[in-house]
Order: C-alpha cells, then structure tokens, then sequence
C-alpha cells in the first residue's frame, strides 16, 4: 500500500512539472507551477525559507521523500528503472557509500554557488537538468504532434490547431540535453538511483538531514531469513541483507522492500530519535562503514574551503565577455540582454541555473540559450535573441515562472517601462546607404516611440535616431531590421537594469 501511494502521489508531482515545460496553450500559469518552485536547489538559491524549511521538516521526519516524489529527476530515474527491472529482474545489490565523491561534488557545487560560476549548479541541480530535457526535447516532440494534427484539422477545414515551430532553442542545446539524458538514463539503467547518492547535491544535502529520520524503515532481524530479496530491490544500493542494515541517508523511500518482503519483516513507521539499540543489533559499528569520517572529512574540508578558498570570479564580467558584432571593419561591444526583471547581468548570471521554463513559456521565442555570451560559466543560460521575435511589451511570463530569483516577478505596467538595452545605430549597415533606399521599418515598429526618422543634412535621405530616455530594449527594431548578417540596429544589454520615468 506504501508504494502504491508513494507512486501515486509521485505521479501527480511528476505530471504537472513536466507539463509546466511541455504546455503549448497557455494553461499552466500562476499558482499551477507552484509545484516548479518547491525544488530544494533553486529554493536555497532565491533564499525561499518556507521552501527550504518545508523541505527540511520533511525529511527529518519522514526522510527522503523529496527525492522520491518531488524531484522530476528522480521520478524520471526510477520510470527508466523500471523499464530495465522488466528486462532483468532482482539486479540490485548493496554497495558503501561513496562518501568522498559525494562531499567533494557538495563542496564544489557550494563554492561555484558563492562565486557566481553558475555552470557547476547548471549541471547538478537535478530540477534543472530536468527542465532543460523537457523543454529541449520533450516540447518539441509535443509541438511536432501538434502540427501534425494541425495539418489534419487543415485539411478538414475545421482548424482546431495553429501549427508552431518545431525546434526554437538550438541544434547545441538539444544536443547537450541528449547527452544528459543519455548520462542519466545509463546511470538509472544499470544503478537505479546512482546519480542521486553519488553527484547530486540535493541528494547529498537531505541525506545529511535523514541518517536517523523520526519515520523510518526497520527490520525486525527476528522475522528476517536474509534472503536478499530486499537488497536486490533496494534502488538505492542502501540495504545490507547480510547485516540485516539499512542507510537511511541513502533510502529514498521507494518502498520496494517492503513491498518484495515475503516475510513482512521491514516496516515503515515511528522510530525514537536517539533510541537505536534495537535497529542497531546485529549491525555492522557505524564507524567500520566509514560513515562517521567520511562527515567529518565533509565538515573539515567544507570550513577550510569556506575560510582560504576566494571568490573565482571577476565581478566585471560583462566588459570580458561583449563581442564584436558591426561589420565594415567597425567594432563596437554588444553586452548579452538579461530578461526583464533579472535586475542586472551580475543578479542574473550569478543566480540562474538554467532550467529553461522560461524559455519554454516565452511566447515570442527571444530566450534562448546562450552559447558563450555569458562566457563558459554562463552555458546554457537565457539570453535575449531577436532573430525569431522581439520581447513583447506586454508579456511577463519570464518574470512570473523562475524559481531561481534569478527574474524577479514585474507586474505589466512595470515591465513596460524597465530598461534592459539600448538600441544602437550602425549607420554603414543601414540599406538607406547600402542600397540607396528609403527604409524606417525600425522607427515604424519601435513600441514606445524611442526612434525617429530625421534627414540628414548632407543627402536628405531619412536616418534612424535613437531616444535612448524612451529606449527600453524589447528587440522589435533590431528584429524588423531588414539586413542580414549585421544588423543595422541592434539591442545591447544594459549592466543594472533601470525603470524610466
């Protein structure tokens, strides 16, 4: 019945996640992607406290649930397991813990969280590395469905469904979430949850928080025959037959002991918190399994870190990492835009761990992932580009979707009037002088009038001026700018974002 209910209840988070990134109408917003924000990694990063405390209050009473319903990543492990459970069954076995690999990756991942290298929080955070796989290659393959069936209603002339482009991240960012699907997928195929007690740092994190939970898993070593069935279902490598032991650190709470159990001698229930005699009898001493000096080890190396190790990264990033962009031998610096309501390129870059909802549920198209316009600490962040759409003025999907606080949430009359860019004139690409035409698409569709089309005193012919008290960087003239390759117009990012008055 535990595990019936555990899947069910794993189900339920895991449906409505992923169809926070899958969801092409529109419909999950506002308080329906409330369960995307109550992730443990991007709760200690925006400083979510009633997050974090739900979480941790959690645990310590009823241990790793988080890992076991809540986390996509790991519902997503535990669906591949169970593909690979029908090919061979009872192919778990326990194994010790890989206590050093564990602190030493939490170590990491903690001081690339303080110093602002996002990529190392990018390519742990299990909420992240999830979100990027759906909104990479499971929303696509959810838009291709819906064309097919838009080109079915097309031709019966009832046109239920509009047809949207396929592919609008990248051919790099599906390429880097196949990779990590792959990786996942291999790890979850052979181990179970491998991922989650060796590179994962929330995994790490709760299991520091659920070695002696007040709800735990015991067995009754007077009912038990050591059979083993239990440890060669345990996908969490954490059950001792031989010992009659389970780690309650690593246990995610799958429940498949005791649901395989045919002497019914492993229960789930309330255990005294420093009352361990019995649970310890016949036990292995904790300090034979390494468990005490390997959180020693941890705690030692976590407060030399904290005390000699600087911060890795420059504040002035922004400087080093602009790029060539004017052609005709002109060079001028074009900073990466931020999302409006990021507050600046540092607030940004220091605090997104890339899990793309926002770039799923932008309806213009303009997030995408970043290259190296960040620089290699950025990679895969979201960065405005305006080559399929400009950021709609009225739009403030972004701002209400991050989980990170890497976008703080703008009401519409505020994203209106927040500067994320300035427009800049590259008058030797404009077709005015190129082609010896009259032009002005940039000045037509400029939102809040920040263009104007004036003569210049030498031909007569009609230029673009910037007004860059009205300029707020939406992208619409640098997207409706007619040349290619280099535009004629374009959107640099600004460092601190600013409201106009």
């Amino acid at each position: 019945m535990l595990k019936k209910f555990r899947i069910l209840f794993s189900l339920i988070f895991f449906t409505i996640i992923t169809l926070s990134f899958i969801d092409i109408t529109g419909f999950f917003r506002g308080e329906l992607l409330l369960l995307t924000k109550l992730q443990l990694i991007p709760a200690l990063i925006s400083m979510n406290f009633l997050f974090i405390a739900l979480i941790a209050v959690t645990t310590l009473i009823f241990g790793r649930i988080y890992c076991s319903s809540i986390c996509p990543m790991g519902i997503l492990q535990d669906f591949i397991a169970a593909v690979s459970k029908k090919k061979k069954k009872n192919r778990y076995f326990f194994s010790k813990q890989k206590l050093v690999l564990r602190y030493v990756v939490l170590i990491f991942f903690i001081i690339a969280l303080w110093s602002g290298f996002a990529l190392i929080p990018a390519i742990l955070d299990p909420y992240s590395l999830y979100g990027r796989i759906s909104s990479n290659i499971f929303l696509p393959v959810v838009r291709l469905f819906n064309n097919m069936l838009a080109y079915i209603t097309d031709s019966n002339e009832t046109y239920y469904f509009a047809k949207t482009q396929v592919f609008t991240n990248g051919i790099l960012s599906l390429i880097v979430s196949v990779i990590t699907l792959g990786i996942i997928g291999v790890l979850a195929w052979i181990g179970g949850r491998t991922f989650c007690n060796t590179l994962c740092p929330a995994g790490t994190i709760l299991s520091l928080l659920s070695t002696k939970p007040a709800f735990r898993l015991s067995i009754d070593t007077a009912t038990c025959n050591s059979c083993g069935l239990c440890e060669k279902n345990c996908k969490a490598s954490c059950i001792n037959s031989k010992h009659r032991d389970i780690e309650h650190d690593r246990c995610v709470m799958c429940f498949n002991c005791v649901s395989i159990c045919r002497k019914q001698a492993i229960t789930y229930g309330y255990s005294p918190l420093f009352n361990t005699k019995k649970e310890n009898e016949g036990k292995v001493p904790e300090t034979e399994t390494g468990h005490d000096n390997g959180r020693r080890m941890f705690i030692a190396t976590a407060v030399a870190s904290s005390i000699t190790i600087p911060k890795l990264l420059a504040q002035d990033k922004i400087d080093r990492l602009s790029s060539g962009f004017l052609g005709d031998n002109s060079f001028k610096k074009r900073k990466p835009v931020t999302p409006a309501g990021s507050l600046s390129f540092n607030n940004f870059t220091d605090n997104c761990t890339s899990c793309h909802l926002c770039v799923s549920k932008c309806k213009s198209n303009v997030l995408k992932p970043a290259v190296f316009e960040y620089g290699l600490e950025g990679f895969m962040q979201p960065t405005l580009v305006f080559e399929d759409g400009f950021c709609d003025i009225d739009c403030n999907t972004c701002s209400t979707v991050c989980p990170n606080g890497a976008i703080k949430k703008l009401d519409h009359a505020t994203k209106k009037i927040t500067k994320i860019g300035t427009a800049v004139y590259a008058e030797a690409n404009c077709v005015v002088n190129t082609d010896d035409v009259n032009c002005g698409n940039c000045a037509r569709h400029c939102p809040v009038g920040a263009i104007e089309m004036k003569a210049q005193s030498t031909n007569g012919k009609l230029l673009p001026v910037i007004d860059n008290s009205k300029c707020i960087g939406c992208g619409s003239c640098e997207y409706h700018c007619p040349t290619s390759v280099y535009k004629a117009i374009f959107v640099s990012g600004e460092s601190n974002h600013s409201i106009l008055l």
